[in-house]
């Protein structure tokens, strides 16, 4: 994910430019409006806009934020098994069944 830089203005004479750029690449444009850097504003596709706020739901609660540092911590030490999708869907349907 790349992250660009542009003025209002440039934005104002190139925004269809801007926007293919942004919903093509994933890349974030950061639009300055001023000295102030409390003025810019960010336009981002809607994927990286979903994923940011999927994480920072994920994240929200303490206990959340627990398990998923553990499962990295597992997935980096090895510490994982590897399943094949049909060997999941079998237990699904044992499931639903009632069988065990």
């Amino acid at each position: 994910m790349s992250i660009t830089a542009v003025t209002a203005t440039s934005l104002r004479e190139k925004l269809k430019s801007y926007l293919d750029r942004v919903s093509n690449s994933m890349e974030t444009l950061i639009v300055s409006r001023g000295s102030n850097e409390r003025d810019a504003v960010v336009i981002m596709s809607i994927e990286t806009y979903n994923a940011l706020t999927e994480t920072n739901y994920l994240m929200s609660t303490h206990a959340n934020r627990e398990r998923l540092e553990a499962s990295i911590a597992a997935l980096q030490g090895g510490k994982t098994m590897t399943k094949a999708v049909a060997d999941l869907e079998g237990l699904t349907t044992k499931r639903s069944s009632g069988k065990s």
